[in-house]
């Protein structure tokens, strides 16, 4: 189990808790905030959220920059499960900042890919004119479906790679693209 903890103590007021990753990487930027602890398992961090949160508003969640699990506030890690399609031409393509051997990687390994066909004409049209915008090295043929659950958002963000790999979002019928993929979390 990794574990590290908060670089200042709870009771301190004004201060964000962030990634350590993102404070050692813009210490100018982070210079008052305090370091997330990380665990390696979803497990632990269920348990420290646990331990350290008399509140129970927190809740698990994979973390895109570090790739360990950390918790946050239930209003920003919520339990809805999405539908994403992303083409895939031979093996995926995962962004080059992520370690090999973090939970995040292992949560990207495992994931259940499916292929997809689209349901219907307005489906199809539209997936066609999307991957024809993003990319025109992949075909409709090349297409694969996988949901994951909000906590696992960061699994999106090292998969989208555009032009060489978008992530199209589904929403019954609508499929929709953003270079931002945390606008598929965004409250509606």
């Amino acid at each position: 189990m990794t574990q590290k903890r908060h670089s200042h103590s709870p009771s301190d007021e004004g201060l964000r808790v962030v990634c350590p990753k993102l404070i050692a990487r813009y210490p100018k930027n982070y210079t008052l905030s305090k370091a997330k602890i990380t665990f390696s398992t979803k497990s632990d961090a269920k348990s420290g959220a646990k331990r350290n949160d008399s509140t129970k508003r927190q809740k698990p969640y994979l973390c895109r920059y570090c790739g360990f699990w950390h918790n946050g506030k239930t209003a920003n890690v919520q339990n809805t499960e999405q539908e994403f399609i992303i083409p895939v031409k031979g093996e995926l393509i995962i962004l080059d900042l992520l370690d090999s051997d973090t939970p995040l990687a292992r949560e990207i390994e495992k994931l259940e890919m499916v292929r997809y066909y689209p349901e219907n004409s307005a489906q199809s049209d539209a997936i066609r004119s999307l991957i024809k915008n993003y990319s025109y090295r992949y075909t409709i043929s090349d297409l694969m479906i996988f949901s994951v659950q909000s906590y696992a958002k960061a699994i999106v963000w090292a998969l989208q790679n555009p032009p060489h790999q978008p992530v199209f979002l589904k929403i019954g019928d609508d499929i929709t693209f953003s270079k931002q993929v945390g606008v598929y979390w965004a409250k509606q």
